[in-house]
Order: structure tokens, then sequence, then C-alpha cells
């Protein structure tokens, strides 16, 4: 019984955190923003993102080959669909498959915030956040 009150209180909660995440992704309301296309410097951007955060992510955590090429093929799959859908749209897509990992146990909850954050604060410029795409820190 103890253990899972510890379980329990030491847990993130991701959902509160989710919430968080979605104004730095939109800088703005997310009913706020239009759900125009990507444009192809845009989509060259989001892969690039998406490049660098599981990058970071195979680097930082312990993850077997199987759990990186499922991530691999989800954020691959992500990156592809920035050429398809609007940016609203897209967004959708984004948190889902983020889900999608986190409930299947793919990768650990602090490997889905990371790429969440990386992701996100590198994109919000897209998504009237302002500003241009922030550099990820020395070393990632």
């Amino acid at each position: 019984m103890g253990g899972e009150v510890k379980e329990d209180v030491e847990t993130p909660d991701l959902w509160a955190a989710l919430q968080r995440e979605r104004e730095v992704l939109t800088g703005a309301r997310y009913d706020e923003v239009e759900n125009t296309p990507f444009t192809a410097d845009e989509q060259v951007v989001i892969a690039e993102r998406l490049r660098e955060t599981k990058e970071y992510v195979t680097r930082t955590y312990t993850l077997s080959d199987a759990q990186i090429l499922h991530l691999e093929v989800k954020l691959d799959d992500i990156a592809t669909a920035a050429s398809r859908v609007g940016r609203k749209d897209w967004t959708l897509l984004f948190c889902g498959a983020l889900l999608g990992v986190f409930v299947q146990g793919i990768v650990p909850p602090e490997a889905v915030h990371d790429i969440l954050r990386m992701t996100l604060d590198g994109l919000a410029y897209l998504f009237g956040g302002g500003g241009g795409p922030p550099q990820l820190p020395p070393g990632t």
C-alpha cells in the first residue's frame, strides 16, 4: 500500500504538463490559430526539429532498438504529415502520436515530456508564438 502512495505522489501530472505545453505551442489561444498549410520552408524546420529531438531522446534515455524504431517511425510520420495537413490538424496529430507512445509504454513519460517541450518550444513561432526558432541547448 505504501508503495502505491509513493508512486502516485511521485508520478508527474502529465495532463497538467500538456495543458502548460499547449500555451507554449501557440503563444496565443489554440482556437485563434488558423488551420493554414505549412510552407515548404516551415516543413523543413519541422522535420529538422523532430530529427534533433529524436537524436536527443535516443542519446538521453536507455531505449531498446524496438523502442527507438517505433519512436523514429512516429516522429517521421509526424514530420511527413506537415506537408498534408494544416497547423491545427498537425498539432492534434503530434499530440495524439505522443499520447500513443506514452500509453503504449514505448518511451518513458520523461521522454514524452522532453519530446513535447523541445518540439513545441522550437516550433512555437509557427503557431503565432512570435520570434524565430530557438536553438537547442548545447550538447543536445
